[in-house]
């Protein structure tokens, strides 16, 4: 029964999980994907600010992240007020795929 339950374990090396997939209105669009990335650049902004405290030094590829991800952000709204402007809904789609490396 171990060998089989190891098996199983080793062939589950990657998948694809859909987090969000749907039509929304602009408003829902924006809440939706506001959330995401405050998550996401609030995430870099802690490890960047554990690493201050404990070792003394700034975490680099964490603060390049939390500027890619507010300039992202901005290009949203713009897109997202656009959609509002001209009375569209969004269809947004998330996959993040996961995989041992």
């Amino acid at each position: 029964m171990e060998a089989i339950q190891e098996k199983q374990n080793t062939q589950v090396q990657k998948g694809n999980y859909d987090l969000i997939k749907g039509e929304y209105t602009p408003e829902e669009g924006l809440e939706i994907i506001s959330h995401l990335l405050m998550k996401k650049i609030n995430f870099h902004e802690l490890k960047s600010f554990s690493k201050q405290i404990r070792f003394g030094m700034e975490d680099n590829a964490s603060l390049k992240r939390i500027e890619e991800l507010k300039a992202s952000s901005e290009e949203l709204k713009q897109l997202i007020k656009e959609a509002k402007l001209s009375g569209k809904n969004l269809r947004v789609k998330s996959t993040i795929s996961v995989e041992l490396i």
